[in-house]
């Protein structure tokens, strides 16, 4: 915390709308716990916030139920402020329909003359310069551009990883996802955008010390668990892999000697909720090294975790091989990083964040008009 308690009273903030298509349970995906949090903490700040996220179901069914549930809240409630949290994938079909969406959501707020805030917790195909053309008053989490409002992330951890009294002989390395839907392009992006197929390669020649788990909700359809023990068994034949389709994301990291975070692409928004986690919970992590989450990972120059030295499956094995042989050093930088994490990353902290960007996007339009 920075010492700024926020007074919503005197801001003239106590009543929001959150617009967040999809944010209801199940609770594995990075932007749905982050809006969660913030309607738990709001709500116990004793503001009035009201989360419009649409039916459970196909992604068509919840576009359409959010968009009636906010017009029907529009014509009966006034709030002072409408937030938008859009989904971060802006390429492609799914971007088409994200732009769409957050067009619709600009306009009707326009036309009940209710300010408001675009909240990015990541951007994948936007670039921020283009983010305040589209959108109007932006805050993204992570970053900062030109009159974008930079907010920190925040978890709620529910459990605490206790550090181990020996060495493991063999290492229990978790990835983890929380896609829920299986798709052929879905898994392809689990191999080569989340990193899976980088971090099998990588463990080659750690056969002997790592065993893997593999932890994403789609795991759920047999035939996308068949398809991933495939390319496991193609890219690294002799290592164990465990496949998990359900379990409490804190309790596999607490249960966890490593996590590691392979992320291969690089984008102007996303600081993960999976790796902050992991930090939170305590477990040493290793991670690909992004210019996008180095707010989380990297302080004054020095890591807050293990990280990859440049951008190549050698330069990840090597980072694995590290925490290997060294791991009392990365248990104590673990506790460490937990340390900063819990202090500089806590939920009321960015909530505080998120509180005054509302009330500069509140006054600017009263101001406006």
């Amino acid at each position: 915390m920075d010492g700024r308690a926020v007074d919503h009273r005197s801001a003239g903030v106590n009543r929001m709308f959150f617009f967040a298509i999809g944010a209801h349970p199940p609770w594995t995906e990075g932007r749905k716990n982050l809006v969660r949090d913030y309607v738990e903490e709001f709500s116990a700040r004793g503001l009035d916030v009201q989360l419009i996220s649409g039916s459970s179901g196909w992604f068509a069914g919840q576009v359409i139920r959010a968009f009636s549930d906010l017009l029907r809240s529009l014509r009966t409630a006034a709030p002072q402020c409408l937030v938008h949290f859009p989904h971060g994938r802006f390429t492609g079909w799914r971007g088409f329909a994200n732009r769409c969406i957050s067009y619709l959501v600009r306009k009707i707020a326009r036309w009940y003359g209710v300010p408001m805030l675009t909240v990015l917790y990541s951007a994948d195909g936007l670039l921020l310069s283009a983010a305040k053309r589209l959108f109007g008053p932006v805050a993204a989490v992570g970053v900062s551009g030109a009159e974008v409002v930079s907010l920190p992330l925040a978890t709620r951890v529910r459990c605490m990883r206790v550090a181990p009294d020996a060495i493991p002989g063999v290492f229990r390395v978790l990835f983890l996802c929380g896609y829920q839907r299986a798709s052929r392009d879905v898994l392809d992006g689990l191999l080569h955008e989340r990193g899976l197929a980088r971090l099998l390669m990588a463990c080659r020649g750690l056969e002997e010390r790592v065993a893997l788990t593999v932890a994403v909700p789609l795991l759920r359809e047999p035939w996308a668990r068949s398809y991933l023990a495939s390319k496991a068994k193609a890219l690294c034949p002799s290592l164990r892999v465990d496949f998990v389709e359900n379990g409490d994301p804190h309790a596999l990291l607490a249960e966890s000697d490593l996590f590691v975070f392979p992320y291969a692409v690089e984008h102007e928004v996303f600081v993960p909720t999976s790796l902050l986690e992991a930090m939170m919970v305590g477990v040493p992590a290793v991670a690909s090294d992004r210019r996008m989450y180095r707010s989380l990972t990297v302080a004054g120059g020095v890591a807050r975790c293990e990280l990859a030295l440049d951008d190549s499956v050698a330069a990840l094995h090597e980072a694995l091989r590290r925490v290997l042989d060294d791991y009392p050093m990365a248990v104590k930088r673990a506790i460490d990083a937990r340390t900063w994490c819990t202090e500089h990353w806590s939920i009321q902290h960015s909530a505080d964040e998120l509180l005054r960007a509302v009330s500069a996007a509140v006054f600017a339009q009263r101001r406006e008009a």
